[in-house]
């Protein structure tokens, strides 16, 4: 038998197919959609299947059916009419602005109009794309227009005001050109990372449905944990033996790093396709999905918001803040929940608002890094002090003195303007670095009598923290003592370890720690 070829960065269907590599079939998704004719909008994170869905769809269109043997649609009521298809890749269209993005548009719907031997005619993008619609409508068939990363020529000047805004503008009339045109066009399919308001896909077609957040579709795009059994156990069976683990013990792992993402109140979580092929290829757990870059305009959000990264672990947000939204106001959680950063772990009907947090393993590892780097003025020092760290904290015998030094040297790195004011800013630096340990940190776990700053429950240890700023860390010892912060752990028969940290505002550090072995 010879091995199955993963389909890892293929985002062409006939390529995948004639190519012999695996296909998880969601075909019937794509039946419901093209049954229904109305025009549709998928937002989903980068690197999830945007584009093969598209791909899937124009094949269908084009009547390849022989490319579909053995999947769903090849059964179905479907009657492989062939109708033209406008195929737009917003990646791939030069945006640096809007003359460009304008000019760049009608070169590509003059390439399209070649292929059916049509000249084109008009000023603008819009006057282009009009005009190929209605020829093809009255030469061949209504047409299909498919529409991959509609809102890249936005995303990658949001940093710009001016050039982001000027490309909407672009965008608005040339999208708008859809509705007027809507006799002429048998699907329209659009898909996206952002849903931006005033830009006309949302605006202008009144009848356009959003399947982003549909129970529904949920797992039109990425793997669910079923697909991932039926279409690559060979594969997880060859990952559990190369890391000489059980098949459930490697499924779980697979689950802990890759599975997570839910779109929807109820929908079934699904895993990131191109990690989950990534590691099952390279028979390696990885972080592969941030291999391809975190958007760095997103760090930026961050910080400009000053927002909390503590915070990302659970938060609420009530359903209306997923609606679209404004160029210049972008909310950042609705914004992390679209790029894929965080998604829906529970609904709660009453206040209408779903709770968010990291997907996964390779989430919350990664874009935790991504923010130490990102401010971290000697990223190579700091990875150094990282690993030390962990072997510190997992030595048989602990040195508290080692341990505060090397917190010590990696805050030493990363400027005090990070984004956190006061005390607030170093509990959230504290907990940044410790999540990059990969050791589960419990930050603000609650008592009878109070909330703790932090605690590390390790095999053979307690460690409980208390942080004060421009106090002493005696306060701090004093404080876990009258609280009685340590009682919870006291059935655990290991040794707990008392903290007291001082950050000195002015240096900017800590300047004072005090630790105490509790004994009874």
């Amino acid at each position: 038998m010879s091995p199955t070829k993963l389909p890892v960065g293929i985002q062409d269907f006939e390529k995948l197919v004639t190519g012999d590599y695996v296909y998880v079939d969601k075909t019937e998704y794509l039946h419901q959609i093209i049954s229904a004719g109305t025009p549709c909008f998928l937002s989903r994170p980068r690197r999830f299947g945007k584009s093969m869905t598209i791909s899937t769809l124009q094949a269908i269109f084009q009547a390849k059916r022989e490319l579909f043997k053995g999947q769903w649609i090849d059964n179905s009521d479907w009657d492989w009419q062939e109708y033209p298809v406008i195929r737009l890749d917003m990646s791939r269209i030069t945006n640096r602005n809007a003359d460009m993005l304008e000019a760049a548009l009608i070169a590509k719907l003059n390439y399209i109009a070649q292929e059916y031997n049509f000249i084109l005619q008009g000023v603008t993008a819009a006057d282009h794309l009009e005009n190929l619609i209605r020829q093809l409508a009255a030469k061949k068939n209504k047409v299909v227009v498919l529409i991959d990363e509609y809102d890249k020529p936005i995303i990658d000047r949001i940093e710009t005001l001016d050039l982001a805004e000027a490309n909407r503008d672009i965008l608005k009339e040339f999208y708008g050109t859809l509705k007027s045109e809507d006799g002429d066009i048998k699907l329209i399919f659009i898909t996206g990372v952002t849903k931006f308001s005033k830009v006309s896909i949302f605006s202008g077609i009144n009848n356009l449905v959003d399947l982003s957040m549909t129970n529904d579709y949920s797992a039109l795009a990425g793997y669910t944990a079923d697909e991932l059994i039926l279409y690559f156990k060979d594969e997880i069976n060859e990952l559990a033996k190369t890391y000489n683990i059980s098949y459930k013990t490697c499924l779980d792992r697979l689950q802990t790093w890759y599975n997570g993402y839910q779109f929807s109140k109820r929908g079934e979580k699904v895993y990131n396709p191109f990690s989950i092929l990534n590691a099952l290829k390279f028979r390696d757990f990885s972080a592969y999905w941030f291999q391809t870059g975190t958007p760095t305009f997103l760090l930026n959000l961050i910080a400009k918001h000053q927002f909390d990264p503590n915070e990302f672990e659970r938060i609420e947000v009530g359903s209306a803040s997923f609606q679209d939204f404004e160029i210049h106001d972008i909310p950042i959680l609705p914004l992390l929940y679209q790029t894929g950063y965080l998604t829906v772990k529970s609904y709660d009907p009453g206040p209408d608002a779903f709770t968010l947090s990291y997907p996964n393993r390779e989430v919350q590892q990664a874009f935790t890094e991504s923010l130490i780097t990102y401010f971290a003025t000697e990223k190579a020092n700091s990875s150094k002090y990282l690993v030390q760290l962990y072997h510190n904290l997992n030595a048989p015998t602990w040195n508290p003195d080692e341990f505060i030094a090397l917190i010590k040297k990696i805050m030493a790195l990363i400027p005090y303007d990070l984004y956190i004011k006061q005390e607030k800013y170093f509990h959230s630096l504290f907990y940044l670095i410790m999540r990059l340990t990969n050791i589960k940190l419990n930050a603000e776990f609650k008592t009878q009598l109070g909330r703790a700053d932090a605690c590390l429950a390790m095999k053979d240890k307690i460690i409980i923290f208390e942080f004060k700023l421009n106090k002493t860390a005696a306060e701090g010892i004093e404080q876990i003592k009258e609280k009685k912060y340590y009682e919870m752990f006291l059935d655990c028969k290991l040794p707990i370890y008392l903290v007291g940290v001082n950050f000195d505002g002015k240096t900017r550090t800590i300047d004072d720690t005090l630790v105490e072995l509790r004994v009874e």
